[in-house]
């Protein structure tokens, strides 16, 4: 059923649960050009009837911000990376639930776009990734343990041929996990890599190999296997009808166990 439904553009949808019964779900929203842009935040008690609020002040004199993804940490702050049109991608942090927000316009990397970020508590290290491009797009990853600064240099993810939509998450094991989308012949499959400090990756694991029809927007759902997630997607068929479907796997390894239990002979 409808969450938000306007007559304006409203797109981009990053859900958070609060508190048991308090979500805040934030978006992006605009009318005529992307330049009216702003994110704004929705409230609700049961998840189903959600009351809009203002839109968010994040420091910036004109509009543009896209792409929100929020994440909440245990003691209740939310991080928030996003994208500004004409800047790249930042992060800002709140303390009420997403009601305000820092103002420092902090960048995460310039001339980025679709930043999504993960934080481990065990250590406070957040990890960013975005993807750089036009056609065929690269994607990086940078870490840092200072949420307003992310001078450290860019890490190579996956730079070969076209890749999107990243989103990493942290398992019950203290490792990363980062899913994406990559070119597969003419359309994209899903894939994942696993990371324990958030530089030195894994090879990559493929989710879906499937010919005939586009996987996008992986969502992986962490539960308490260190192993395996829920995982959410988007899937058109057959690619290119632009009819996408969401699709679920309940049980997606994330992490070759082959060797784990301490006797890899490498």
């Amino acid at each position: 059923m409808p969450i938000i439904a306007t007559t304006a553009n409203e797109r981009h949808p990053s859900l958070v649960q609060l508190a048991p019964s308090s979500y805040a779900l934030f978006y992006l929203k605009g009318s005529g050009g992307s330049s009216t842009f702003r994110l704004w935040r929705a409230t609700s008690t049961d998840g189903v009837a959600f009351a809009e609020q203002n839109p968010l002040d994040l420091g910036w004199a004109t509009g543009g911000e896209v792409n929100p993804h929020v994440i909440r940490h245990a003691d209740g702050t939310l991080t928030m990376s996003y994208q500004r049109l004409s800047g790249g991608s930042f992060v800002a942090q709140s303390s009420d639930g997403g009601a305000t927000w820092d103002q420092l316009k902090t960048s995460i990397a310039t001339g980025s776009q679709l930043p999504r970020i993960a934080y481990r508590e065990s250590d406070g290290l957040y990890l960013a990734s975005y993807q750089v491009g036009s056609t065929a797009l690269s994607m990086y990853v940078k870490t840092s343990t200072d949420v307003h600064d992310w001078s450290a240099a860019p890490q190579d993810f996956a730079l070969s041929g076209n890749n999107h939509d990243s989103l990493p998450v942290v398992m019950p094991d203290g490792a990363f996990a980062l899913f994406w989308i990559r070119e597969n012949g003419s359309q994209f499959d899903l894939a994942v890599r696993r990371s324990t400090d958030g530089a030195t990756w894994d090879d990559a694991i493929t989710l879906t190999d499937t010919p005939g029809e586009d996987d996008v927007e992986p969502h992986p759902l962490v539960g308490t296997s260190s192993t395996s997630v829920e995982l959410y997607w988007g899937r058109d068929t057959p690619a290119g009808s632009l009819s996408h479907d969401i699709v679920f796997e309940p049980n997606v390894m994330v992490f070759d166990v082959v060797f784990a239990d301490g006797f890899d002979p490498g």
